[in-house]
């Protein structure tokens, strides 16, 4: 009596055995069937099912590292630009001091003018003619070729009644006139003057 293997474990059953006296699996079965459908039907939509999630799962983490990335180096330009147009002196740029201690702010020196009427003015009369003394200064460093000086003069009612004019030449840097204006006109017993140019050329 020959023996027949059976095509699921190999173990040798009777000829005439219908199932297999180890695995109990049936032993009519053709075996290249059953060999052919078991292989397609167990690896393949295996690995296919468990491979491309992997892949789109790697490649979204890729895309997403890329776009952050990419985000980050634009804002960085941006901050770096904008602190650029703050940094220029541009339009719309305002500059705001936080310092607030009063003992460390310096304050504006005041302009002195070119020529200057320094100290007190007098009146003198010599009997005949009053005049208006004073000093002038020159401030700058320059030499004035001609300096010219003229005081109005009011009476009681505070109407001008005359001038009084004194004028020199060569006023250099730094020098002080000493000047006498006369007064041209007829005084009364009571009068005012204020000083009405002071120029130089």
């Amino acid at each position: 009596m020959a023996d027949q293997p059976c095509p699921y474990c190999s173990t040798q059953n009777n000829d005439d055995a219908s199932f297999c006296v180890d695995c109990g699996k049936s032993l009519n079965v053709n075996v290249s069937n059953t060999e052919t459908h078991i292989a397609p039907a167990s690896i393949p939509p295996a690995y296919q099912a468990i491979e491309k999630p992997i892949k789109k799962k790697t490649k979204g983490c890729a895309i997403a590292f890329l776009v952050f990335f990419v985000l980050i180096g634009a804002f960085i330009a941006l901050v770096s630009i904008g602190n650029n147009e703050m940094k220029s002196n541009g339009a719309g740029v305002t500059s705001i001091s936080t310092n607030t201690n009063p003992s460390t702010t310096t304050t504006p020196k005041p302009t002195v003018p070119n020529l200057e009427l320094i100290g007190k003015t007098t009146t003198t009369t010599d009997g005949v003619t009053s005049y208006i003394e004073g000093k002038v200064k020159n401030n700058t460093k320059r030499n004035y070729n001609y300096v010219q000086i003229s005081f109005g003069i009011y009476d009681e009612q505070g109407n001008k009644a005359g001038t009084a004019f004194a004028n020199v030449s060569n006023l250099g840097a730094g020098e002080t006139w000493k000047f006498k204006a006369m007064i041209l006109c007829t005084l009364d017993s009571s009068y005012t003057y204020r000083l009405d140019d002071l120029t130089g050329y």
